[in-house]
């Protein structure tokens, strides 16, 4: 994990390409949970840093597919985060559900 964080932050600069490097911070979330077996809270939290760094270096780029990887798998991780009982956190995996839904089925990927 050490070393995926570490090429997300290397990454993570002006010169890059932000779609190149949301793809990073998108499987470096996606690890957190997949180390965490979608559980542990603590590297669910920084699965959920891992999206948002994502989510901001993609808020201006034309890539649906990409986007929707990533509202899927970050729902995912709200989800586990809400253990089925916050609503707000639940709530908020499901518009991240909807939206890559959405995208998914424009892009004829559903």
């Amino acid at each position: 994990m050490e070393e995926l964080t570490a090429v997300a932050r290397e990454a993570d600069d002006p010169a890059s390409d932000p779609v190149e490097v949301a793809k990073t911070y998108r499987w470096l979330g996606d690890a957190f949970f997949d180390l965490g077996h979608g559980t542990d809270d603590s590297l669910l939290v920084r699965g959920v840093q891992a999206y948002e760094r994502a989510e901001a270096l993609l808020a201006s780029a034309e890539v649906p597919v990409e986007k929707a990887k990533l509202d899927f798998n970050f729902g995912n991780t709200l989800r586990g985060l809400s253990h089925g009982e916050d609503v707000a956190l639940l709530e908020a995996a499901q518009t991240h559900y909807e939206s890559a839904q959405r995208a998914f089925r424009a892009n004829r990927l559903s």
